[in-house]
């Protein structure tokens, strides 16, 4: 996770490429201090110290896992079908202080707006006219359809087994407190 201690950790991460030679920064050091609330909020815990740092470990990750990973879920979702935001969304970071008017600002970029989403059983059978229509101009694209069916049927899954006393319920919060309701689509309103 990037922490900006003025502005929080709801970035844009973007990439230029370039010839010119540029010196590294070293690893980020400090900031947080005692503070463990990302590490103690992760469902999964995949906030873990290696070598000698804090780190995420993408195996454990929900965001890493239903955006990036192809093939079978290697992690229960806890009801979120795309991303995760609960360390984002625990951050003290990312509380808004009078002194600091930028941090914790609502973005303003129109792909990155609520949207309505279909319910998880509509999301597991969805075809690729209906996902063009919807992830059109949306970071949820990025999952493509295949992986979007499997973590809807993941977390269909998880409801019957949730019902039954074991695994997690289909609700997830969304990002910036924003519920994600039956879809579990993180960031997004629903």
């Amino acid at each position: 996770m990037l922490i900006d201690s003025r502005r929080g950790s709801w970035f844009f991460i973007g990439l230029l490429l370039t010839t010119a030679k540029l010196e590294p920064d070293g690893p980020s050091t400090g900031f947080c201090g005692s503070c463990t609330k990302c590490i103690d909020a992760c469902p999964t815990g995949a906030i873990v110290h290696e070598q000698g740092r804090w780190q995420i470990d993408a195996r454990r990750c929900i965001s890493y896992q239903t955006i990036e990973h192809k093939g079978p879920l290697e992690v229960d979702t806890h009801g979120w079908t795309f991303g995760c935001d609960v360390c984002q969304e625990v951050c003290p970071f990312n509380e808004t202080r009078e002194a600091q008017p930028v941090r914790a600002a609502q973005t303003v970029e129109s792909d990155f707006a609520p949207r309505t989403w279909p319910n998880l059983q509509e999301l597991a059978q969805i075809d690729e006219v209906r996902w063009d229509e919807l992830t059109r101009g949306s970071p949820v694209r990025r999952t493509g359809l295949e992986g979007l069916r499997r973590n809807a049927l993941a977390n269909l899954q998880a409801s019957v087994d949730g019902a039954a006393g074991g695994g997690a319920g289909v609700a997830g919060a969304g990002g910036s407190g924003v519920d994600a309701g039956a879809s579990g689509v993180a960031g997004l309103d629903v």
